[in-house]
This record gives C-alpha cells, structure tokens and sequence, in this order.
C-alpha cells in the first residue's frame, strides 16, 4: 500500500495532495531557463568590469582584468563560446 501511494504520489496522479515530479522535458525547460539567466548576468558584469577597468590604473585595473578574466572562463562553461570584450574607445574612454 505505502509503494502504490508512494508511485502515485511521484508521478503525480494525485495532484492535489502533491504534483509530482518535473518530467524530463520540464526539467530541460527549467536547465535552459536557468542558463540564460546566467548568461545575461555574466554578460552584465562582464561589462560593468571593462569600464571599470578602463578607468583604472595600476593594481585596481590588474586585479579587474583577472576578476574578468574568470568571468570570461564561466561565460564560455555557460555558452560554449567566448564573449568578445569591447574597447574602452566603446565607453568613451581613448586608450583605455
């Protein structure tokens, strides 16, 4: 009897005491969701650190460029490809 509440329970044939699980396609929905929400806020920082770092100097702009340079390898982890860093000429910044 618990086994057949149990399995009924988890695939959700009683969805008013309990849901269920996610199946499968849910699951992958919620995976891809979750990137691209990951994506978009690796991308904000990343650029919140270039114009950061083309307005600093000396350790402050080293330290940027390592804090970028891990964001840059979680970014390519995330999407499978590399984000292309922009100029500091880009945020009004010559030489940066």
């Amino acid at each position: 009897m618990a086994l057949s509440v149990h399995v009924a329970l988890a695939c959700g044939l009683l969805p008013s005491v309990f849901p269920g699980f996610l199946n499968a396609g849910e699951f992958a929905k919620v995976q891809q969701e979750r990137a691209a929400e990951r994506e978009a806020n690796l991308e904000t920082q990343i650029l919140q650190l270039v114009e950061r770092k083309c307005v600093s100097s000396g350790e402050v702009r080293a330290s940027y460029t390592r804090t970028l340079q891990k964001l840059r390898v979680e970014y390519i982890k995330v999407t499978g490809r590399d984000y292309p860093l922009p100029s500091c000429e880009g945020f009004g910044v010559p030489n940066g």
